[in-house]
């Protein structure tokens, strides 16, 4: 080599050449991975609405209680018991104003937390959202208005779904199945051979180790017009739904001359991933007794059914009476159905919810014409509420309070300051008629 130094000279200048090429192309693929590519994790927490939930990281086997919020990592898992239920809040990190996902755990569920990621600068890639091994319920809620696209998928008992549009979904996993109901929204139900079925709106889809996905029609009927309060247009009233407001007189003691009370305010609004109603009242001086309420008549015969239940999606902010007053009947949200009972008689189921309780006080927790105490909720998180079955559930010396005909439907908040949001109010009806399945199947 040192004889023929030109030699060296070239295969020098080869191999820069080559390194150089290398260098380029990896910095090329670097620089599209960052830009393009590389992920960071949504914002993950669970909030508390009632109970205590605990959580186990993966790098930690000790399980921790939470009773308020707490952040969630990729690779923890959390559990709700009988008595417990919160959410998992999934927010764009670039804009935590944005929350992408509510996944609500109810009552007995738990599930892990595999995934939940977005490109970090100039991908197009979605957001992504992966659970798994659910045991029990959940119902996630996907944002309308997201500026990517979005990816959810939930994986148990080797049976997956996956949910790719905004909407609500229930799913439901059990030993040997995974079960979805489709509110809006559309889901695919894929199984562990690759076969899928997809599952619309008023669907529910199942897969099974030993069954074909497939899906039947939900035999529920909502009898509430826009139960999730679509708004008609920016800034209306969603459509079906009139609200008021009714603030008590308060006359001046020197003149008796009425003292202009401020009203609540109520209004459609887009609120942590959904559209909501927002029910508020507040000012910087002590306030009397007002009530926002809205209200859609129904009017609908409910003698054929053989089921009635009433559900409610709230998220409970603020209120300055403890519990739900002196009387029990200012509550934060108060739920009411107004029915026809088989007597002819009007009646009216009520039930309430609040955000915090003074011992000391003793103010009772069941207002006079309630069958149940109110509800403690905590403030600032999403709960969703099932109430017991109208029909079934009445005891054999009340039969005759059996409801015929559903008049209306109202919530409302009531007292001096209070904040609240509803994002579905809905009165379902079921009768024992069979359900037919589809078993047509679609194989990869």
């Amino acid at each position: 080599m040192f004889a023929k130094p030109h030699r060296v000279a070239w295969l020098t200048l080869v191999a820069a050449f080559v390194i150089f090429c290398i260098v380029a192309v990896g910095m090329v693929q670097l620089v599209q991975y960052v830009l393009f590519d590389w992920t960071t994790n949504l914002e993950t927490t669970v909030h508390v609405a009632r109970g205590t939930l605990v959580v186990r990281s993966a790098a930690d086997p000790n399980e921790h209680a939470v009773s308020l919020w707490r952040q969630i990592d990729p690779g923890d898992r959390i559990r709700t018991d009988e008595l417990s239920q919160g959410h998992l809040t999934f927010r764009d990190p670039i804009n935590s104003e944005v929350v992408v996902a509510t996944v609500q755990l109810i009552a007995g569920s738990e599930v892990s937390i595999k995934q939940s990621s977005r490109p970090r600068f100039l991908g197009d890639g979605p957001f992504s959202i992966r659970l798994e091994d659910l045991i029990g319920e959940v119902e996630i809620t996907i944002s309308p208005k997201l500026e990517r696209d979005v990816r959810v998928e939930l994986r148990t008992n080797d049976q997956k779904v996956l949910l790719n549009e905004a909407g609500l979904y229930r799913l439901r996993g059990e030993t040997e199945s995974l079960r979805v109901t489709v509110h809006r929204g559309s889901a695919l139900l894929i199984n562990q051979v690759s076969q899928n079925k997809l599952v619309e709106a008023g669907e529910t889809g199942t897969s099974g180790r030993s069954v074909a996905p497939y899906v039947v029609e939900v035999n529920t009927a909502n009898l509430v017009t826009n139960s999730y309060f679509l708004p008609a247009g920016d800034d209306q009233l969603p459509t079906g739904w009139g609200c008021s407001d009714d603030p008590d007189p308060v006359l001046d003691p020197e003149t008796g001359n009425p003292v202009p009370q401020p009203a609540g305010e109520f209004a459609a609004t887009f609120f942590q991933g959904r559209h909501t109603v927002h029910i508020k009242r507040d000012a910087d001086r002590t306030l009397d007794h007002s009530e926002t309420l809205c209200t859609q008549i129904v009017n609908h015969d409910v003698s054929q059914y053989d089921s009635l239940r009433v559900r409610a999606t709230m998220y409970l902010e603020s209120h300055s009476l403890p519990g739900c007053g002196e009387r029990a009947s200012e509550c934060v949200m108060m739920l009411r159905v107004r029915y026809i009972d088989q007597q002819g008689v009007r009646r009216t189921w009520l039930h309430g919810f609040y955000v915090h309780y003074d011992e000391n006080l003793g103010w009772p927790l069941r207002c006079d014409t309630c069958d149940q105490n109110h509800e403690h909720v905590n403030p600032g998180t999403w709960f969703v509420f099932t109430s017991e079955d109208l029909i079934q559930d009445l005891p054999p010396d009340l039969q005759a309070r059996r409801p015929v005909e559903i008049v209306d439907v109202q919530f409302d908040a009531s007292g001096h300051k209070y904040e609240a949001y509803i994002g579905e109010l809905s009165v379902l009806a079921s009768s024992s008629a069979a359900e037919v399945a589809s078993n047509d199947v679609v194989t990869e």
